[in-house]
C-alpha cells in the first residue's frame, strides 16, 4: 500500500475527451453520487492510485474537480503494513492520513490500521489521525502496545461521535488499563482484544452499546463482566475471557431480585480459566438468548472429584431461552447435560467436547434418533453437530448420529434406521458433521463407514478441520 501524489494533470486531450463523454456531462450532484458508489461495499479504500477514489481525480480536470469536492469520499481510510503488503511505506502513510483528512472537512472521519512490524516508523500516522479524535465514527486498530496507549489517551480526552471501536494489541499486556465510556456516547461496538483496555461505565449506563467484546487482561474479572452487562441494558452480543481468579461478588449488590436481568442479550460467550463460569449464569436472565458458548479450564481435566455445572440447566428453566446455537466444554455430569438440552427444543447447532464430558457413550447414544420412540426424540431441530476432539472408537456412534437424523435427498429419512426395528419416518434436519481437531491426529474413517458414505453422496456434508485456534475466540 502507497500513496502517491497526483503527478501532473492530465493533458488538454484527454480533459476534452472526458467533457465529450456521458461521464462528462453529468451534473456535480449525480456524478459525486457515482463516485461514492465506486468505493468498496465491504471494508475501507486505500491511497492507492488504482482504486477509487484517488483513481477518480486521475482521470480527467473534470472528474478531479467533483471528486476532491466530495468531502465523504475522503472519509474512510485503510492504512498498514499488512503481511501481503511488502512494500509498506510509513511516511506516504502519514502524506495520505493528512490529505484525506483535509479533503473530508468535517465529516465523520473512519481508519482501519495494521501496523505489526518492529519499530516506531509508524508514528507519524498516528501523529497525523490523533488530534481528529472528535470527529471519529469508526476506529479498528491492530497495534503494538505504545500505540494503543496513544489511542487511550486520545480517546479518553473525549471522542463524541465514535460509534464503532476496536483494538487489537499483542500480548505483553500484564494489567489493564480503565477506559472511561463516558466520552463515547453514540458508541454502539466495543472490541477489545489484548490492548490492556477495561471499560468502566461507574454510574453511567451505555443504552445504545449493542456489542462488546473483552479480551486478554489477565486481571479483568466476573465482576469487571458483570458491569457490562448491568450498565448495556439493550446489549446484543458479549464476549468475553476471563484469567483472574477472583470469584464473582457483585451479585450481591442487587436490589430487588437476586437476578440480573438483559432481556436484549442474544449471544454470550465466557471463557473461564481459573474459577467457575457457573457463578455468573447463575445470576444472569437472559430471556432471548439465542447462543451460548461457555469453556472453563480452570481444572485442566485434572484426576479428582468432577465440578458439577447445575447452573446450566437452572438457567434455561429460568429464562426460557430457546437457543438455536450451543458450544459447552464445561464440567459438567452426563445427567446434567442431558437435562439441560430437554429445555432447547430449538437448537439448530451443537458442539461437543471429547475432553469435557459431553461426549459421553450416553449422551451420543441419547442424541441417536430412535424409530420405537420418535415422539421423545432429543433436539429433533438439529441441522449442524461439531464434534472437537473426536476418538477414533468413537465413529460409530457418530455414524448412527448422523444415519438417524440424516433427511435424504427429499428430507424424509424414512427409509434408514440403526437398528431392525421397522423403519418410521420422522422429521429429519441434519445436514452438516464437522469434525475438529487441535492437534495433527490421523483423519477420522467416518466417511468410510457405508452408511455415511451413501449419506455424503445424497448431500450430507461431512469436513474435518485441524483448528490452530482457541476453541472459544471470543468475536462477534
Amino acid at each position: 500500500m502507497a500513496y502517491c501524489k497526483e503527478g501532473p494533470f492530465p493533458t488538454t486531450e484527454s480533459a476534452k475527451a472526458c467533457n465529450l463523454s456521458p461521464g462528462g456531462s453529468l451534473p456535480f450532484d449525480v456524478l459525486s453520487q457515482i463516485f461514492l458508489e465506486c468505493l468498496p461495499e465491504n471494508g475501507f479504500p486505500t491511497p492507492s492510485t488504482k482504486v477509487a477514489p484517488t483513481l477518480l481525480t486521475r482521470i480527467c480536470r473534470h472528474w478531479r474537480g467533483v471528486a476532491l469536492r466530495t468531502p465523504p469520499l475522503w472519509a474512510r481510510l485503510d492504512l498498514g503494513d499488512y503481511p501481503t503488503n511488502t512494500k509498506a511505506d510509513y511516511l506516504t502513510d502519514a502524506l495520505a492520513a493528512e490529505e484525506w483528512k483535509i479533503r473530508a472537512g468535517s465529516c465523520l472521519l473512519s481508519y482501519r490500521l495494521w501496523y505489526d512490524r518492529p519499530g516506531l516508523a509508524w508514528t507519524g500516522v498516528l501523529d497525523a489521525i490523533l488530534p481528529h479524535h472528535k470527529q471519529w465514527k469508526h476506529l479498528e486498530g491492530h497495534l503494538p502496545v505504545l500505540a494503543c496507549g496513544w489511542i487511550h489517551s486520545a480517546i479518553s480526552r473525549g471522542a463524541p461521535n465514535l460509534q464503532y471501536l476496536e483494538i487489537d494489541g499483542d500480548d505483553s499486556h500484564s494489567s489493564s488499563t480503565e477506559l472511561p465510556i463516558l466520552g463515547f456516547p453514540k458508541l454502539h461496538s466495543l472490541f477489545l482484544k489484548l490492548c490492556g483496555f477495561m471499560p468502566i461505565f461507574a454510574d453511567t449506563a451505555a443504552p445504545l452499546l449493542r456489542t462488546v467484546v473483552l479480551n486478554g487482561s489477565c486481571d479483568v474479572t466476573l465482576d469487571d463482566y458483570w458491569r457490562v452487562l448491568q450498565h448495556c441494558p439493550n446489549l446484543e452480543i458479549f464476549a468475553g475471557y476471563c484469567e483472574a481468579r477472583k470469584p464473582l461478588t457483585l451479585h450481591s449488590a442487587l436490589k430487588t431480585s437476586k437476578f440480573l436481568e438483559s432481556r436484549h442479550l442474544k449471544t454470550l460467550y465466557l471463557m473461564v480459566h481459573s474459577i467457575h463460569s457457573g457463578q455468573l449464569l447463575d445470576h444472569l436472565d437472559a430471556p432471548g438468548l439465542d447462543r451460548l458458548e461457555l469453556a472453563d479450564y480452570h481444572t485442566d481435566r485434572l484426576p479428582g472429584p468432577l465440578i458439577r455445572y447445575p447452573q446450566l440447566r437452572s438457567f434455561f428453566i429460568r429464562s426460557g431461552a430457546q437457543l438455536t446455537s450451543m458450544n459447552i466444554d464445561v464440567d459438567i455430569t452426563e445427567d446434567e447435560f442431558l437435562a439441560s438440552l430437554l429445555h432447547l427444543p430449538a437448537l439448530i447447532s451443537l458442539e461437543l467436547h471429547d475432553k469435557g464430558l459431553s461426549m459421553t457413550a450416553g449422551i451420543l447414544d441419547t442424541l441417536v434418533m430412535q424409530p420405537m420412540n420418535p415422539q421423545i426424540h432429543i433436539i429433533p431441530l438439529l441441522e449442524c453437530i461439531t464434534f472437537t476432539n473426536f476418538r477414533q472408537w468413537k465413529s460409530g456412534s457418530i455414524a448412527n448420529i448422523a444415519v438417524s437424523r440424516w433427511g435424504g435427498i427429499n428430507g424424509t429419512g424414512s427409509s434408514t434406521t440403526t437398528t431392525n426395528e421397522p423403519s418410521v419416518s420422522w422429521e429429519r434436519r441434519l445436514r452438516c458433521i464437522r469434525l475438529r481437531a487441535y492437534s495433527m491426529i490421523t483423519p477420522c474413517s467416518i466417511a468410510e463407514i457405508p452408511n455415511i458414505k451413501a449419506c455424503i453422496q445424497e448431500g450430507l456434508e461431512v469436513t474435518e478441520v485441524y483448528a490452530k485456534d482457541h476453541r472459544f475466540s471470543a468475536s462477534s
